[in-house]
């Protein structure tokens, strides 16, 4: 507050944030996997072991309920095609290992609807990659296109393209965790947990999570 105690512009958009975030549902008893580093887990409450700024972006949108207010969040700030990227583009990979898609021309579709959106100058969510980033991606739609239509074998295992959008993706998620959306995100999804600020935690702001050098937990 100032000095005749009135609130803040960023008090008051906290204040109205969290209450909205608490109005989304979802309740705080959601639960994380904790690897121990021999490979098993044990499933624990979110809210009594853990908080989002545990987290980086991949393990908080991997979470249905948490993936949702974080995309919702950023939209609140006009920035949410950055999470729903990384969103889809994780789901996309899941399916690949998941045996979901059952072909190369199956997983090729997926790519195309995903550029479509993301990827093309214009694009609905269009996301801010590199021309570099670009300029490979379009250059591997390409290949697997004449392998899959060309005198090429047909491109027939969806895991082929299971990396087409790694270049991409790593750049949306470093441009989104250096973003302020991202750390107020973060500290109101810990204050809805009832959680203290990030010092709390003998750390500041998003930590990579599994596979990225942070911590050993991942959102289920």
């Amino acid at each position: 507050a100032d000095q005749q105690g009135r609130r803040t512009p960023r008090q008051t958009l906290r204040e109205r944030t969290l209450r909205n975030l608490k109005g989304m549902g979802g309740g705080t008893q959601r639960t994380f996997k904790m690897n121990s580093g021999g490979g098993s887990a044990s499933v624990l409450p979110l809210s009594s072991r853990a908080c989002p700024l545990d987290f980086g972006p991949d393990a908080v949108l991997r979470d249905p309920a948490l993936g949702r207010r974080c995309v919702a969040f950023h939209k609140g700030h006009f920035c949410h095609e950055n999470p729903k990227f990384l969103r889809d583009v994780l789901r996309f990979k899941a399916r690949c290992v998941g045996g979901r898609l059952g072909t190369g021309d199956q997983a090729y579709a997926e790519v195309a609807q995903l550029t479509k959106l993301y990827a093309r100058p214009g694009a609905p969510y269009e996301v801010n990659t590199s021309h570099a980033v670009q300029l490979r991606l379009k250059q591997s739609i390409r290949r697997c296109k004449k392998e899959l239509h060309g005198k090429h074998e047909p491109l027939e295992n969806p895991m082929a393209l299971y990396s087409i959008f790694d270049e991409a993706h790593n750049e949306i998620k470093k441009v989104m965790i250096t973003n302020e959306v991202w750390s107020v995100f973060l500290k109101v999804e810990n204050e809805a947990l009832g959680r203290g600020p990030a010092s709390h935690l003998g750390g500041g702001g998003a930590r990579a999570g599994p596979g990225g050098g942070g911590g050993g937990a991942a959102l289920l």
